[in-house]
Order: structure tokens, then C-alpha cells, then sequence
């Protein structure tokens, strides 16, 4: 019961996570167009550095602004968190219920008698 819990909040996510590619795609390019801001605002002279601060601070505006997009990183993270436990539990199983460690294990105790 518990998986199908997990898997519809995966579905759901998932769904969230395509709904907003557009936005996060917006978001990547804002924040690459504010860094490439950020690097020349620093080499500029003083009267450089204004207009490099008018423009970085409206592209921050913008980057911002864009909300949905900050709702679909959230929905990745959730999923990468999912699927990482996922992952753990599968790996949990198959260790716990290997024959041949309990027989690895014995032979070991025997070997030493």
C-alpha cells in the first residue's frame, strides 16, 4: 500500500515536472543571462557598472518573477529523493534475502573450528 502511495506522488510529480519544462527552461536561461551580468559588472568602470546593475537587476526581477518554474524544481527534487529511496530499498531487499551470505557466513564459522 505504501508503493502505491509513492507511485502517484511520482505520477503527480512527474506530471508537474512536464507541465513546467517552459518556465525551468526561462529560469536556466535568466540565471545564465545574470551570471554573464554579474561577470562583466565587475570588469566594468564606474559609469559601466550602472547600466550593468539596471540590467542585472531587472533580468533578477525576471528570474524571480517566474514562480512556476521554482514549483517544477521542487517537483525534480521530489522525484530524485523518490527515486533515490527507490533505489535504497531495492538493494535493501536483495542483501537481506541472499542465500549465499547466510551460507558464506556459516562456511566461515566452520572453516575456523
Amino acid at each position: 500500500m505504501k508503493n502505491i502511495g509513492i507511485i502517484i506522488i511520482a505520477i503527480i510529480a512527474g506530471f508537474i515536472v512536464i507541465g513546467n519544462i517552459g518556465p525551468i527552461l526561462v529560469l536556466g536561461i535568466t540565471v545564465g543571462a545574470l551570471y554573464f551580468v554579474f561577470k562583466q559588472y565587475v570588469k566594468a568602470d564606474k559609469n559601466g557598472k550602472f547600466i550593468w546593475g539596471a540590467l542585472g537587476l531587472i533580468i533578477l526581477i525576471a528570474a524571480i518573477s517566474n514562480l512556476s518554474a521554482f514549483v517544477g524544481l521542487a517537483a525534480m527534487v521530489l522525484l530524485y529523493y523518490l527515486y533515490k529511496n527507490y533505489q535504497e530499498d531495492k538493494t535493501e531487499k536483495v542483501n537481506r534475502d541472499d542465500p549465499f551470505k547466510k551460507f558464506e557466513r556459516e562456511w566461515e564459522e566452520l572453516s575456523k573450528k
